[in-house]
Formats: structure tokens, sequence, C-alpha cells
């Protein structure tokens, strides 16, 4: 049985507007309270993880791993 993901208050196209807001000093108390409920939301829910096998969970792991180190110019 599969269950469900949890139900957000902020819709995910809102995210990228809130960092820009939280990014240029123009966020408000409520922005941040809505982005750190949707960090801890997202951190909380594992479903599409508990869902994957254990090899397929490695190979997303070692490619965040990547694109991270890719970002930061640690690897090309």
């Amino acid at each position: 049985m599969f269950r469900q993901a949890k139900v957000n208050r902020v819709d995910k196209k809102q995210i990228p507007l809130l960092i820009h807001k939280l990014k240029t000093g123009q966020a408000t108390d409520r922005d941040k309270q809505m982005l750190e409920e949707y960090w801890d939301s997202a951190i909380s829910d594992t479903l599409f993880l508990d869902e994957m096998s254990s090899a397929s969970v490695e190979k997303l792991k070692n490619e965040m791993f990547h694109a991270i180190q890719v970002r930061l110019g640690l690897n090309k």
C-alpha cells in the first residue's frame, strides 16, 4: 500500500519567488515561515525514497553529490 505524500501549504510554484525574496532581503516573516514549513515537510517526506530500490537510492545520492561538486567548482 502506498502512503500519500504530505500536502504542503506552499505551492511549489511559489518557492522560486520566496527564495528570490529571501536572497534580495525582501522576504517577510511570513515568507520565511512558509519556506521553513516547506523545507521541514520536504525533509520529513520520504515517500519517493521509500519506494526506490537500494541501488536507485545510491545512484541518486551519487548523482546529487556530483552535481553539488560541479556547482561548487570542485569537479567538472
